[in-house]
C-alpha cells in the first residue's frame, strides 16, 4: 500500500491568476512598507511616551494619564470612522492618506519645543492612527 501520487493540475494556490501576477510587485512593496512601519511603530509604546513626556517637559504621571485617556478615546472614534472613509475613497487610499500623516505627527511631536504642541501632535496621531486600518464590511 504505497502513497498515492497526485497527477493532474496543480492546486489552485500554486497557479496564480493573472490579476495576482500583475499586482505582485505592488503587494510586495506594500508588504515591505508596512513591515518597516510596524517594526518602527512597535518601538513607540505608551510607557516610553510617558517617560519621554516626563523627562522632556516635566509632565506628571497623572497628566500623562489624562492625555493617553484622550488619545485612546480619539483612537476609538477613528476606528468607527475608518469603514466610512474606506467606502468613500477606497481601502488603499484610506490606509495611505491616514497612515502617513499619523507617522508624521509622531515624528513632529519628537521635535516639538513646547509640551502643548507635542501633546497636540500626539493626539492628532491618535486620531489618525487607527483610521489607517479600515475593516471591510459587506
Amino acid at each position: 500500500m504505497g502513497a498515492a501520487i497526485a497527477t493532474g493540475p496543480h492546486p489552485c494556490w500554486l497557479s496564480l491568476p493573472r490579476a495576482a501576477e500583475r499586482s505582485r510587485r505592488t503587494v510586495l512593496q506594500l508588504a515591505a512598507l508596512f513591515s518597516l512601519d510596524s517594526a518602527g511603530g512597535g518601538l513607540v509604546v505608551q510607557s516610553l511616551l510617558v517617560l519621554w513626556l516626563h523627562l522632556r517637559f516635566g509632565l506628571s504621571i497623572a497628566s500623562t494619564g489624562l492625555i493617553f485617556f484622550a488619545a485612546g478615546t480619539l483612537s476609538a472614534c477613528s476606528q468607527l470612522l475608518a469603514p466610512v472613509l474606506a467606502r468613500r475613497i477606497g481601502l488603499v487610499r484610506t490606509m495611505v492618506f491616514t497612515h502617513l500623516p499619523a507617522n508624521a505627527f509622531l515624528a513632529l511631536a519628537a521635535l516639538a519645543p513646547r509640551p502643548g504642541l507635542a501633546i497636540g501632535l500626539l493626539l492628532a496621531r491618535s486620531s489618525a492612527r487607527w483610521t489607517s486600518r479600515p475593516a471591510r464590511r459587506s
